[in-house]
């Protein structure tokens, strides 16, 4: 999900004014020669985190995929307002003081970097939202945050 849990992963970011990052795995279907309007767009790969919602007694799940030898950090937590950190362009969408890290590896082929959290059989965590985001340090394309990815309880 999106920061808000209502969309899939950021395709496109803004990079700064009237620059729009989009990463070359989105293909976007414009009738345009620029399919977003009035911004400069720039290919570039972005580390992109995926995840699953759980049932009590189940886990909640999430998988990474980043550019081939970076270092990823997967981290989960509980959401957040965008905070932005240096030296990353990429805003975090976690509590800094409640989270943790889950995972970490170097990306290889067809080998994401993925995590679980196991859930008590308990339906007191229902409605319990979780986000995951992940760090990704490339050797193209260097400090990198993820898109966040939303996780429910139901």
């Amino acid at each position: 999900g999106g920061p808000f849990g209502c969309c899939g992963a950021e395709a496109v970011r803004g990079q700064n004014a009237g620059v729009a990052r989009i990463d070359p795995r989105v293909v976007l279907m414009s009738q345009q020669s620029n399919p977003v309007a009035g911004i400069a767009v720039a290919n570039g790969a972005m580390p992109a985190v995926t995840s699953t919602g759980g049932t009590a007694g189940g886990s909640l799940t999430a998988v990474v995929h980043a550019e081939i030898g970076a270092v990823v950090v997967l981290v989960v937590g509980f959401p957040a307002p965008a905070t932005t950190i240096p030296p990353f362009a990429d805003p975090f969408w976690l509590d800094s003081s409640a989270f943790a890290f889950l995972a970490f590896g170097v990306q290889t082929a067809g080998q994401p970097i993925q995590g679980s959290v196991a859930l008590p059989p308990s339906t007191m965590f229902e409605g319990l939202r979780l986000n995951w985001q992940a760090v990704a340090i490339g050797p193209a394309t260097g400090d990198q945050a993820s898109n966040p990815s939303v996780s429910l309880v139901r």
